[in-house]
């Protein structure tokens, strides 16, 4: 409308004259002009860039540095008005505060279309926020990282009993102690990127009943996996907001030919007596974050019994050997990527295989993020101090290309797409001055940890 015009012309010279002093005005400009086009009528918006300077800087930054953040702005530019907000580069609440904030949400809304639109708008503001922090550097990678699983777990604290509850009119109440949800991966230790998946367990414990009380009874194993697949169908589904999460579900008992959910007797007995030592290596960072805190207690007993099972030294290190070899076969030309931080020799799963090898020969519970599972080793003597300390630098940084890059794009990282105003804040955050020392870094840092890798895995000390 022409009050939006007339706002915008007056804005426009200054708009320009921040671009231009970017990075990259180029890829600035470009990311403007699709950052303009995805907007509704915007006299809203240009009368908060009026009033509120700063924001203009933010934009800026965003549009010079991290184009899926700017690409989200764009549809939906209210998120301006939480920017302003006095609690927006705050510490990020913890799981109870979300979690109550994200039930009032649902709960308000008048049908469960509405309720799935609102999760979605409500998970992708908040991974906004943590986004933008971490642009700032308001908040570091590592703890864009928990915030990231923080906010996950606020969203399945409220969906599972929600699930529930449609469930029970039909199909009557949950039986016996009901399901958890067991967060695997990055879900699990804390580690999760804006575009992780949510790898997840769901366990259940039914008491000894053999049907729901519904008016259309179910069998247990029957009313439990039902439970799970409306439970991923509601972080999946794409509505109008596009999807909640990505589910993954291939790390449960028996993989994709198992149940969609598993007893808690057949879980314990199965993690004791017949899991592959890959699923006690991806064990090693499970963690119950939704459901019966007694179940989840039991949950967890289980898990500690398995991982804390004697094991051959010589028969893990092998069986981890020969899963390194079989994913190098795999993932032959991510391997040779300079780019490349999480697929390949010395790169983060590479890492990850070793740490977790070590856990499953000295299990402790609390230790589930790479970070954590490296001091206890380093603490044990299992990893000298030399190797601690290569290893701590490679999670450290590593992990920190990973976080940031994600910011820009999903999918292998390209240096010409991703624009100067990445590379800088890339080159900034691993302490490095300009791109030539980043490959450096990155070269030296994947060479260094991934003889450290082959070391342990044969057994060299």
């Amino acid at each position: 409308n022409q009050r939006a015009q007339a706002i915008f012309k007056r804005l426009l010279p200054e708009i320009l004259r921040r671009m231009a002093s970017a990075a990259d005005a180029d890829a600035a400009l470009l990311q403007f002009d699709a950052f303009l086009t995805g907007l509704p009528a915007g006299v809203q918006l240009f009368s908060l860039f009026e009033s509120n300077p700063q924001l203009l800087d933010l934009l800026v930054d965003i549009c010079a540095t991290a184009p899926s953040l700017a690409q989200y702005l764009g549809r939906n530019a209210q998120v301006f008005d939480a920017v302003i907000g006095s609690d927006f580069f705050g510490a990020m609440p913890g799981v109870s505060a979300l979690r109550q904030d994200f039930a009032a949400l649902i709960s308000s809304q008048p049908d469960y279309e509405k309720q799935l639109d609102a999760g979605r708008i409500w998970v992708k503001e908040q991974q906004f926020r943590v986004g933008v922090q971490m642009l700032r550097g308001v908040v570091t990678p590592a703890i864009a990282a928990r915030n990231y699983a923080t906010i996950a777990e606020a969203c399945m604290q409220v969906l599972l009993p929600m699930i529930s509850g449609n469930m029970a009119p039909k199909h009557g109440v949950v039986p016996g102690r009901g399901a958890v949800v067991l967060a695997m991966g990055k879900f699990g230790s804390g580690e999760m990127t804006v575009t992780s998946d949510l790898d997840l367990i769901v366990v259940y414990d039914a008491g000894g009943v053999e049907k729901s009380d519904g008016a259309r009874p179910l069998y247990v194993a029957q009313y439990f996996a039902r439970l799970t697949q409306a439970l991923v169908s509601a972080l999946t589904v794409q509505t109008a907001h596009g999807a909640m999460y990505k589910v993954d579900m291939r790390l449960r008992p028996s993989g994709q030919k198992g149940p969609a959910a598993v007893a808690l007797s057949g879980f314990a007995a199965y993690q004791l007596n017949d899991a592959w030592t890959w699923e006690h290596l991806a064990l090693c960072r499970a963690r119950v974050v939704a459901g019966d805190a007694g179940l989840a207690g039991a949950v967890q007993g289980a898990i500690v019994r398995a991982l804390s099972a004697r094991r051959d030294e010589a028969t893990v290190l092998a069986d981890v050997r020969d899963m390194r070899e079989r994913l190098a076969q795999v993932n032959f030309a991510e391997e040779s990527a300079v780019w490349e931080t999480k697929l390949g020799r010395g790169r983060l799963l590479d890492i990850e295989m070793v740490l977790q090898a070590g856990m499953t020969l000295h299990f402790r519970a609390e230790c589930r993020s790479s970070p954590a599972m490296l001091e206890h080793l380093a603490d044990l003597g299992w990893l000298n101090q030399v190797q601690a300390g290569i290893l701590r630098n490679a999670v450290q940084k590593l992990s920190a290309f990973q976080q940031i890059a994600r910011l820009g794009y999903d999918g292998t990282f390209d240096p010409e797409k991703a624009g100067r105003g990445m590379m800088n804040l890339l080159a900034k955050v691993l302490n490095v001055a300009s791109e030539g020392e980043l490959v450096a870094e990155l070269t030296s840092i994947k060479s260094l940890a991934g003889d450290i890798v082959t070391r342990k895995l044969q057994g060299a000390g």
